[in-house]
């Protein structure tokens, strides 16, 4: 994994108070997940059945919920 995706899974599970425990368990289930956005960036995103976040990897910029729907769904 390079330092650019871990250095956006450091800023977003700090940022919102994730349990970094469960890093791996989340990758498995796909919760949390690596995907390129419309624009071409590439974003780290994780959504369940309560929060839905997403960062811009080279940045460490949090997505809006605007642009989530923009850029990735």
């Amino acid at each position: 994994m390079n330092k650019s995706i871990l250095a956006a899974i450091r800023a977003m599970y700090v940022a919102h108070d994730l349990n970094p425990e469960n890093i791996l368990e989340h990758i498995i289930h796909y919760v949390l997940t690596e995907n390129v956005a419309r624009n071409g960036r590439d974003v780290l995103w994780y959504m369940d059945e309560v929060n839905n976040i997403a960062f811009y990897v080279d940045t460490l910029e949090e997505l809006t919920e605007q642009e989530i729907e923009k850029e990735l769904l």
